[in-house]
């Protein structure tokens, strides 16, 4: 009886141990270990060349950098939001049905407002920085352009 009770009193530690490693693994893993597998965040600037290109309007330009930085060039037809600006209640009025392809000067910032984005509901990806789009075929224009509907 005593070994029995033993044995009993082992496997619930060893279940309790078990249980614990797991939720520790995966808080560090980013999140729950039951959550579903989500797509990167970020695409390479090439496989975002492809899709904007297959896509069409479903796809949605946005620079996140500074109106200046935007001023001096941007991809032709991008959305300028600031991510310094006010970001996050500029991206609730945003549709949901479209796909947010995300740069700034270095991948960075587009990276953080992905995130934000994807928290809010929206398909967001970060596609790098400028200059590795212009590399990859998007067109690059100067000067503003108005978005205004």
């Amino acid at each position: 009886m005593f070994y029995a009770l033993v044995m009993r009193h082992n496997v619930v530690i060893v279940s309790s141990v078990l249980i614990l490693a797991l939720g520790v693994l995966g808080l560090m893993g980013g999140g729950s270990i039951f959550r579903t597998t989500q797509e990167p965040i970020i695409l390479q600037p090439s496989e975002a060349y492809q899709r904007w290109k297959k896509e069409g309007n479903r796809v949605a330009i946005v620079d996140v950098r500074t109106p200046e930085e935007y001023y001096e060039s941007h991809v032709k037809g991008a959305k300028n939001i600031d991510f310094y600006s006010d970001f996050e209640n500029k991206v609730n009025e945003l549709p949901k049905e479209k796909i947010y392809f995300l740069y700034c000067a270095s991948g960075n910032r587009s990276k953080a407002a992905a995130q934000i984005m994807r928290e809010r509901g929206l398909t967001a990806y970060s596609i790098g920085g400028l200059r590795s789009l212009a590399q990859v075929g998007f067109p690059i224009k100067k000067g503003y352009e108005d978005h205004s509907e």
